[in-house]
């Protein structure tokens, strides 16, 4: 019973040591909006520390313990914490409606996908690195893990003379190259007459581990110039990194090319010679209306291409912003399909803000039509802004504007606007 008590407290301090690693992953995107994903390697430290604090021994679930540990703690940062914090900066409610619309968008899936990947690749290198010292540290002091911090990525060896006292044993089986490789047992055998048969297998499984001693077909040789050469020493380990990364990135590209394929379909499928060139638009003409929009000042429209990028679950019919993205104005018409009843545009946008804001709703007119208007004042990284809404029924469907400014400059949507003389 005490046993398993201590094995659940290794595994909440695990955890808990994890989140707490991750603490400066999540402030790095909690104050500057970027994931850095080599902060992510705290988060196997923190796991070690927390398991560390239990008491518990390092044993054969310890590095599975880690793995699972960092595995969990990125994935919920990215799935819940992540998010709760963006939509709390930003002033919104707090929501999980950001996961069926990532997944419906491929840009916004990709771009998940890929951070997810490099963060999750980056902890586990830095598990697999705590892992590997904390184990050797375990080996060299036959201890339960007490292991200071600062030593975590400093590594002991055996003595000089206990190096020698082996290579001596090698020598005199003349064991130092591959094809003169010996069992095992004839290497302790020979070291146990200089010292204890114990310390005589941990010398050599210590420096067997450390790469001199080398293994063969099942044999064992002294290898002198691992012994001299510590990048040859650690060619090994820095294959393995290399696998890893290659692996990682191999992934990423995939994901993008992908990516661009879709696109691609997407964009034309039934076109061999569309053009690859997009033209910019100086005006619009709004969908089903006689409504065309003019940009003015810095405004200017988003291409087919550049638009895409900001389509969530909203079908925008045109999307104007400047260079800066300090403005910028969205249009799209709402069909009522999700709307029940015969609603006005002013209770559209009474529905539409009631549970969240209360604002005043004016009547303008643009274009010689009815907008019914409301303001919001918002704040995005550290920048006021002025969010102006606009609603107009035509016919059976709603005419919707979202125009985004700087508090401290005046709307000119309604100059933007004109009807266009239709033809009978």
């Amino acid at each position: 019973m005490k046993q398993n008590k201590n094995n659940l407290f290794g595994i909440l301090g695990s955890i808990l040591g994890a989140f707490v690693g991750a603490l400066p992953w999540l402030l790095a995107y909690a104050l500057g909006n970027v994931i850095i994903g080599l902060l992510s390697i705290f988060i196997a430290i923190g796991s070690y520390m927390g398991y560390k604090i239990t008491k518990n021994e390092i044993n054969k679930n310890f590095s599975k313990l880690v793995f699972f540990s960092t595995i969990l703690t990125v994935t919920i940062s990215f799935l819940v914490i992540m998010p709760i914090i963006r939509q709390a900066v930003n002033g919104f409610n707090i929501t999980f409606e950001w996961i069926p619309n990532t997944l419906k968008n491929w840009n916004l899936l990709s771009a998940f996908l890929f951070d997810y990947i490099v963060s999750i690749g980056i902890a586990l290198i830095g598990a697999i690195a705590v892992i590997t010292t904390v184990t050797k540290k375990q080996q060299e002091t036959n201890e339960t893990g007490d292991i200071n911090p600062s030593q975590l990525f400093s590594y002991q060896s055996v003595s000089p003379e206990e190096i020698q006292k082996i290579k001596d044993a090698f020598g005199n089986k003349n064991a130092m190259s591959k094809e003169n490789a010996v069992q095992r047992e004839e290497i302790i055998s020979e070291l146990s007459k200089t010292m204890i048969e114990a310390r005589a297998i941990q010398v050599f499984n210590l420096i067997k581990d450390q790469q001199i001693i080398r293994k063969y077909k099942g044999k064992f040789y002294f290898s002198e110039r691992a012994q001299n050469d510590q990048l040859y020493r650690n060619a090994k380990l820095l294959t393995i990194t290399l696998i890893a990364s290659t692996f990682v990135i191999a992934i990423i590209v995939i994901f993008t090319i992908i990516g661009n394929n879709k696109k691609f379909q997407d964009n034309g499928t039934n076109s061999k010679t569309e053009t690859i060139v997009e033209i910019r638009e100086n005006n619009h003409i709004i969908k089903n209306t006689n409504i065309k929009f003019t940009p003015k000042d810095d405004l200017q429209l988003l291409t087919k291409s550049e638009k895409e990028k900001y389509k969530n679950v909203i079908e925008y019919d045109f999307i104007a912003m400047n260079e800066k993205h300090t403005k910028m104005l969205y249009c799209f018409i709402d069909y009522g399909l999700n709307i029940e009843g015969n609603l006005t545009a002013r209770e559209y946008l009474e529905q539409a803000f009631n549970e969240n804001v209360r604002t005043e709703i004016t009547s303008v007119t643009m274009a010689n039509s009815e907008f019914q208007k409301t303001n919001l004042n918002l704040e995005e990284a550290g920048d006021l802004y002025t969010v102006e809404c606009y609603i107009t029924k035509i016919n059976d469907k709603f005419l919707c504007f979202n125009y985004w400014y700087p508090k401290n400059e005046q709307s000119n949507l309604n100059e933007m606007l004109e009807t266009m003389e239709t033809n009978q």
